[in-house]
């Protein structure tokens, strides 16, 4: 290997050479960190935060399982105050669902004045939910009926009357952190008010609104 223009001899030459002998070093230097002179892996003082994110960051990297219990840092997140919390009742309602992070609409899509929920996911492949709320405590899923099967995917949901009907329609935005790999197309949908929903703008082509936000539409 050449010498480097300072006169300095270098082992590494390429990008990815250095980004492995980084991580070569910093696999070493956790696992010193964190294991004693018997292999073992020691408890960290009671109370100290800092060991266990290192303990943690050493099993995995050295993909072996911790040989000792560490206690929950409550403690360090103790308060005074007093903090409302919340208790999980999807289930009982009717709206299970397990997926990745995206959006909620709650609004009424039926016009029966009560609360609606539409609900996306970020995964590509993940169906665009409607819950429908009932009369009586809890919802129905009316995905199927209201026409949205095959619709996927969508970190965000904007909601609106693009129309001017007096119904709220929605924006399913998608794409998002992807960068160039990320261009997936948005959809418009409709509301038809009864329940059911139309995605008829899938390329951003269709019909035209008028809308007055100054008093006179002009001419066009």
């Amino acid at each position: 290997m050449g010498p480097h223009p300072t006169g300095v001899s270098y082992r590494y030459r390429t990008a990815r050479s250095i980004a492995a002998a980084r991580v070569r070093r910093r696999r070493a230097r956790c696992c010193r960190g964190a294991r004693g002179s018997s292999g073992d892996v020691p408890a960290p003082p009671s109370g100290s935060l800092a060991p266990q994110y290192r303990l943690h960051d050493a099993r995995q990297i050295s993909g072996r399982y911790a040989r000792a219990l560490l206690d929950p840092a409550t403690a360090a997140f103790a308060s005074d105050a007093f903090v409302p919390t919340f208790t999980n009742v999807s289930q009982e309602l009717g709206l299970s669902s397990f997926t990745l992070s995206g959006s909620v609409v709650a609004d009424d899509f039926d016009g029966d004045n009560q609360i609606d929920l539409l609900v996306s996911s970020y995964h590509p492949s993940s169906q665009l939910r409607l819950f429908l709320k009932r009369r009586s405590r809890g919802f129905d899923e009316r995905t199927e009926q209201a026409g949205l099967l095959g619709l996927t995917g969508g970190l965000n949901m904007v909601q609106g009357d693009y129309d001017n009907d007096g119904d709220v329609d929605v924006l399913v935005l998608r794409g998002a952190w992807l960068g160039d790999a990320g261009r997936h197309p948005n959809s418009l949908l409709r509301n038809n008010g009864d329940g059911t929903l139309s995605c008829d703008l899938r390329d951003g082509r269709g019909r035209a609104s008028l809308s007055d936000t100054d008093g006179c539409l002009g001419r066009l």
